[in-house]
């Protein structure tokens, strides 16, 4: 395993195309002359390491990076602007750090990112709409951050892409949109548990017909279960509703027939349920 620090001579290396650091034990900052790899053409992996301080502006000038890696440091401060000039990143990996800061409107600039994870980190404000221009996404994580204000509309427009979508352990409120019907080829959809989102579950959900799982856990929805979550019966193997004490209704006797976990508090009509 590699240790030490990453010397700022790497900036040298000029003719690099790939640079991976890792799962290794390096410590201390990024370099800022890691931003004179410009023939960086595909991967900079720097995760799983000890890295501290924030992400220097000068990554945004390796403009042909398809796959930025930083995650699981100890990495802190916002997201540089720079990061979102790298138009051609298809994986931006950041989770498991303490990055701080509200995800800028230009997130929308990364058109080809097909995997955008952010969890595990300390960011705040709303989740921009600008997020719903990545019609490329297939996975979304935002979870364990402290994201605030309603889930935008926009999502709906990730549909043609977007398998898993992971937003629980944040504080996310308001209703859930109707255009969540629109996510058709979503497999993982984790709105809870500890979000705040309020209003009925849309009906539209049972337009999800590949999901597996489904948990809106521990968040402050209210109103009558829809009957349509029994047309999800074909790939469905989780549902968690508990921790919705204002949330009522039953479970359609279609999910009891297959393989299909149900978790629910008392209250809920329900002949295979787990009582939470």
């Amino acid at each position: 395993d590699l240790s030490g620090t990453i010397p700022t001579e790497i900036g040298l290396c000029r003719d690099l195309q790939v640079l991976s650091f890792q799962s290794n034990n390096l410590t201390g900052s990024i370099p800022t002359e890691i931003g004179h790899l410009t023939d960086l053409d595909t991967t900079l992996s720097l995760g799983d390491n000890q890295l501290i301080g924030s992400i220097v502006t000068e990554i945004g000038m390796l403009s042909d990076l398809e796959l930025l890696q930083m995650n699981n440091n100890q990495l802190s401060g916002s997201l540089p602007t720079e990061i979102f000039a790298l138009s051609k990143l298809t994986k931006l990996s950041l989770l498991g750090n303490s990055l701080t800061g509200s995800v800028s409107t230009k997130i929308g600039l990364l058109k080809l990112l097909t995997v955008l994870a952010l969890n595990q980190n300390q960011f705040n404000g709303c989740i921009p709409s600008e997020i719903g221009i990545l019609t490329n996404i297939k996975t979304l994580n935002l979870r364990q951050n402290q994201f605030m204000g309603w889930l935008p509309t926009d999502i709906g427009r990730m549909g043609e892409r977007l398998i898993d979508l992971y937003l629980e352990e944040n504080t996310i409120s308001g209703y859930i949109p109707t255009e969540i019907g629109l996510l058709t080829r979503s497999t993982l959809l984790f709105l809870g548990p500890m979000n705040r989102f309020t209003g009925p579950i849309p009906s539209e959900i049972g337009l999800l017909t590949n999901l597996k799982q489904f948990v809106v856990a521990d968040n402050e929805l209210s109103g009558t279960l829809p009957t349509e979550f029994g047309l999800l019966t074909a790939q469905l193997s989780m549902l968690s509703i508990v921790g919705n004490t204002q949330l009522v209704g039953s479970i359609p006797d279609s999910l009891c027939t297959g393989t299909t976990t149900i978790h629910i508090d008392k209250g809920f009509d329900c002949n295979c349920c787990v009582l939470n």
